[in-house]
């Protein structure tokens, strides 16, 4: 649950019940896990007011969380239900410049379900 004034944060659960977000997050570093722990707990408190070095708009109602200069380079895509809650949808480890379309996709596809169960995530 949110402080008052702050964001909720949701993880994005499958029809199985599973949470991919949260079983990638334990597949990190301990250090990886902390950094994603630390930038949550701000976009937490602060939304969108966290800026881009900490939470980026990808555009079309996708955001991405990223733990920079670390070994695996893991991001966290995200997404945005009002009121005030960020769920997180996919998780996976940067190997290149750009965005694999194949992780994309994944984000792309649970941000449709949630947005078609919005009810489901909401406070």
């Amino acid at each position: 649950m949110a402080e008052a004034g702050g964001w909720d944060f949701k993880l994005y659960e499958d029809k199985e019940g599973r949470t991919p977000a949260w079983e990638f997050m334990q597949t990190l570093k301990d250090g990886e896990r902390g950094g994603f722990t630390a930038r949550i707990q701000m976009v937490k408190a602060k939304g969108f007011a966290v800026g881009g070095e900490v939470l980026e708009n990808l555009g079309d109602d996708l955001y991405v969380i990223r733990v920079p200069n670390t070994p695996n380079n893991p991001r966290l895509f995200l997404c945005v239900i009002q009121p005030k809650t960020f769920v997180a949808l996919h998780g996976y480890c940067k190997r290149s410049d750009q965005i694999p379309a194949a992780e994309l996709r994944i984000a792309r596809s649970r941000l449709l379900e949630v947005m078609n169960n919005k009810k489901r995530y909401q406070r």
